[in-house]
């Protein structure tokens, strides 16, 4: 079983330029000083389909690379607030993925308010004695809130599983040819298809560059190359039959009827079953996201809805120059802001009681400070750019 030292001798012995290595070895040994020598190994032994942190694909793959570093990062800077040393505690002492994935929503949400300049307490103590996961300062009032993370079902796994990596797949691909790949997956491509795919990829990249759409077409499959920025077409990823909402409005229910213990007004809740990317809703208009969410969780809550519901994505594969895009309306705001390290996110920001609009609007400053965050923390910890980390030899 991998622990520290054999991660750290697969990144000494990979094929990355010397500031990658240097930033990846800075990673795993302020990992290794904030959660102890045995917390790897101990993680690693409770998860059979995910090794901790994705540190096993960190010697040569770069969401791991960015993945180790946000995470040694936020754990040296959340030293300076209140609570920390409870929240490490917990950390350390229980290394489940539930707690990893929880933890790491809580630190991800406390180092925007950081990076923005607003104070952070970790867990702080409720009215009725229960603690909330969440308390940030901003300029407008003290936000309280919950955090919840919604992971995929054993039902939905396997089908998430095999449609990530196709779509994966083809993002990399698109990466390597220097081309942005849209279009439709409606099943996943057997290897034949793949291999005609790459040929067609590889014949057609130089036509898309230069700004034209060179086309394929197969059973099932349409795929449009382009140039890499705003306007490229989306690709649309093969269908997971879940009722997806459902889950989530009963998650969201369960932690709401918990909330006025802690006196958290706010529910923060980052869903990971692929909601945004495998559902009509998620595939339909910016605009049309915040109506008709926010009217189904009313329904579906009544009474028990809390003051705002701030919901994430996953972060997905995008271009680095990806543009923000903003919708906002009476219900809510929705926002896709573009991340340093080949990715994009997406929040959903709904305030249900009037008096909790002005906090709705401190959630979207949250969401686009994680736009440059990684840039900034790298500066400010003295580390390389993130470009020079991934830098050809």
């Amino acid at each position: 079983m991998a622990g520290w030292a054999e991660i750290g001798e697969m990144v000494d012995r990979s094929q990355s330029n010397a500031d990658y290595r240097a930033a990846a070895r800075w990673a795993i040994a302020t990992l290794e000083d904030r959660l102890g020598a045995d917390w790897l190994e101990r993680a690693s032994s409770l998860d059979a389909e995910e090794f901790p942190l994705g540190l096993h694909l960190l010697s040569g793959h770069t969401h791991a690379l960015v993945e180790a570093l946000e995470w040694a990062l936020r754990l040296e800077m959340c030293a300076d607030w209140e609570g920390s040393a409870d929240f490490l505690r917990d950390l350390i002492k229980d290394p489940r993925p539930a707690r990893i994935l929880h933890s790491r929503a809580q630190l991800a949400q406390a180092s925007f308010a950081a990076r923005i300049g607003w104070s952070v307490a970790l867990e702080p103590p409720g009215d009725a004695g229960a603690p909330a996961d969440l308390s940030i300062t901003s300029l407008s009032e003290v936000i309280v809130a919950e955090v919840r993370v919604l992971t995929p079902s054993e039902f939905g796994h396997g089908q998430r599983k095999v449609a990530e990596e196709a779509s994966d797949w083809l993002f990399w691909l698109g990466q390597r040819h220097r081309v942005w790949i849209g279009g439709k997956l409606s099943r996943e491509p057997n290897a034949g298809e793949r291999q005609e795919i790459e040929v067609f990829v590889e014949r057609e990249a130089a036509r898309a560059r230069g700004g034209q759409k060179p086309a394929y077409s197969g059973d099932g499959i349409s795929l449009v190359l382009s140039e890499r920025g705003a306007g490229a077409p989306a690709l649309t990823s093969p269908p997971v039959r879940e009722d997806l909402f459902d889950r989530m409005v009963r998650a969201i229910a369960e932690k709401a009827g918990k909330m006025p213990a802690s006196g958290a007004r706010w529910l923060h809740v980052t869903v990971l079953t692929g909601l945004w990317r495998y559902t009509e809703w998620g595939r339909g208009p910016l605009r049309d996201e915040a109506p008709q969410m926010s009217n189904a969780l009313r329904a579906a809550l009544g009474d028990c809805c809390p003051a705002g519901i701030c919901m994430t994505s996953t972060p997905g594969l995008a271009p680095d120059d990806m543009p923000e895009e903003l919708a906002s309306s009476p219900a809510g705001i929705s926002v896709r802001v573009g991340i340093k390290g080949l990715r994009a996110r997406e929040s959903l920001i709904m305030p249900f009681d009037p008096t909790a609009r002005p906090a709705a609007r401190d959630w979207l400053a949250l969401a686009r400070s994680e736009t440059d965050w990684l840039s900034w923390a790298l500066a400010k910890k003295g580390l390389p750019s993130l470009n020079a980390m991934l830098a050809p030899l």
